[in-house]
């Protein structure tokens, strides 16, 4: 077995020797190997690549000089004993005689090293009998599908993505496996690898390659219904093809991953809202529904607080219940859910809906439907305040930034990435450092003094520096008010992601904050609309939207 990472491996060749080359895919929960071999600031790629080669055994590795850090991959695993073998081949960035030709020329040379290696002969016969397992049959679909573009994905991302959409998913990234668009029989080794060369070289190119121009026809598919683009942390060579894409009228996700498997929640509950965003939700009703006696729940199940609403089939709240999230979610959620029974006067029985939202929504065991907290607070804002175009919503775990249409829809959205920075946690966290709680955390930044700046965007640094500031006798004011301002430019980057349209909501436990608000509201220049109770926004949009369904069905 020889392991490969780009799609322009020579596969046939490696027929040719009797040998089958595959895709590395990552399948790392960390980086393990890497951290110890690589320097640390080497891209996530090249990282998971080692790991998985480490964690798998393997041996034999083909690599593609895309980049420095494949190009410093080569050299470490050279120097690993456990492998015997690595070859590096130089691809072209162009495709013209020339590329070709230098192209076939590398093949040939790739040939010759690994028959030396291996002490086995080239077989073209072997060759043309491979050829037949790489006809392409990653065709567009003829209904709607979404496509996953950008860079190498793993196939724990790819199933991921899968898992959550109402629509078939085709893969257009660096992880698509090898093809060829016609087959044919050799008996020269010159010859073959001349057309073989022609073959790889006429592929939908990669952003590495000098003319990308014929990528546009991935977008140009009328079945096309959305794009999910992947890009890789610290590689930015899909990120310029994103911009581009972000400017057109399909709608565009954009997620980053390190290709470890990490943050499934975030990734999930992304992948659920734009599929939502795409298809307008998916609830079914599983009750047969009396006219005279509708009432729906909706629960938030989030990783600071659990919130309840109930309303009536007149939009009218019945309950409004926020409890703290403990140590188990299902534990909130069923407090939660007592208590807003009591405080409504009704029993579990009356309500003829419950949906879910929020990170802990899949383990409430009496949820009838689940909708992500993106599009629940698209629908509660609009309710709140139908003018609002901007939702900033900062929990306990993460950050976002919604951008809605007139009717409340979400247009777009994104969300901080694994970093705490900014969050409610991330509040926490500093008033205790602060030994300050968070309610008069909240004001006594407002009257600071000396204008301080947090410059940390991590969480863990931030905290390192306000230690610092501790030290050299800094007002705990000024701190704060340092703090504020760090969320502040965090969470206004964000905004700028989905575009500045005014009128501004801001929801999530962080809207109770009154130095971030502040702050938040110098940075955009403008006003942010609090609604009374801001914790409750996603719970009461999950109710709504369960209600809209029970209306259209009676």
């Amino acid at each position: 077995m020889i392991a490969c990472m780009c799609k322009y491996s020579p596969f046939a060749v490696f027929d040719g020797f009797s040998e089958e080359g595959i895709i590395i895919d990552s399948e790392i929960d960390q980086f393990n190997e890497s951290d110890t071999l690589l320097h640390p600031n080497m891209c996530s790629y090249s990282k998971a690549l080692l790991d998985t080669i480490a964690e798998k055994k393997i041996d034999k590795v083909f690599l593609v000089n895309c980049c420095d850090s494949i190009r410093r991959l080569k050299d470490t695993l050279e120097k690993i004993p456990s492998i015997k073998f690595v070859y590096m081949m130089d691809l072209p960035r162009k495709n013209n005689c020339c590329a070709k030709n230098m192209l076939k020329n590398e093949i040939l040379k790739f040939i010759d090293a690994y028959e030396k290696f291996s002490g086995e002969k080239f077989d073209v016969s072997k060759f043309n009998k491979g050829l037949y397992k790489y006809l392409d049959s990653n065709k567009s679909p003829e209904k709607p599908y979404i496509a996953v573009i950008g860079a190498k994905a793993s196939k724990d991302f790819l199933h991921k993505v899968e898992d959550s959409l109402d629509y078939q998913l085709v893969n257009h990234t660096c992880s698509r496996e090898h093809y060829l668009t016609e087959v044919k029989n050799f008996n020269e080794k010159e010859e073959a690898m001349a057309w073989y060369a022609n073959e790889i070289l006429g592929y939908t190119p990669c952003m590495r390659m000098e003319d990308t121009t014929n990528r546009r026809a991935l977008t140009e598919d009328p079945n096309l219904k959305g794009i999910i683009y992947h890009t890789v942390k610290f590689c930015d060579h899909y990120s310029f093809e994103y911009i581009n894409l972000q400017r057109g009228e399909i709608p565009v996700l954009k997620i980053e991953t390190d290709l470890t498997n990490q943050s499934n929640g975030q990734i999930k509950t992304r992948i659920e809202a734009f599929n939502e965003q795409l298809s307008g939700g998916n609830i079914k009703m599983k009750k047969i529904i009396d006219k005279d006696k509708i009432y729906v729940m909706g629960i938030d199940s989030g990783s600071t607080s659990t919130n309840v609403i109930i309303l009536d089939k007149n939009k009218k709240i019945l309950s409004s219940i926020i409890v703290k999230t403990g140590a188990k979610s299902m534990d909130s959620a069923n407090k939660a859910l007592e208590c807003a029974l009591k405080e409504s006067g009704l029993s579990k029985d009356d309500m003829t809906l419950i949906v879910g939202t929020g990170y802990g929504r899949y383990n409430i065991p009496f949820v009838d439907e689940n909708v992500t907290e993106i599009t629940c607070h698209g629908r509660g804002a609009h309710f709140f305040n139908p003018e609002v175009r901007t939702i900033i919503d900062i929990g306990g775990q993460d950050s976002k930034a919604i951008g809605l249409d007139e009717n409340g829809n979400v247009k777009s959205f994104v969300m901080n990435d694994k970093c705490a920075a900014g969050t409610g946690r991330f509040l926490e966290m500093i008033a205790k450092t602060l030994e300050i709680d968070l309610q008069k955390m909240s004001e006594e930044g407002l009257s600071y003094k000396e204008d301080l700046t947090i410059t940390s965007v991590c969480s863990v640094f931030a905290e390192s520096e306000v230690v610092s500031l501790i030290a050299d006798n800094k007002e705990r004011k000024d701190i704060i008010h340092g703090v504020n301002k760090s969320i502040a430019t965090k969470t206004v980057g964000l905004v700028e992601r989905v575009g500045r349209h005014e009128k501004y909501m801001m929801t999530g436990g962080v809207a109770k904050n009154k130095g971030v608000i502040k702050a938040i509201e110098e940075k955009l220049n403008s006003k942010l609309f609090i609604a009374d109770e801001p914790q409750i926004c996603g719970a009461l949009g999950a109710a709504l939207i369960g209600l809209d369904k029970i209306l259209e069905e009676i």
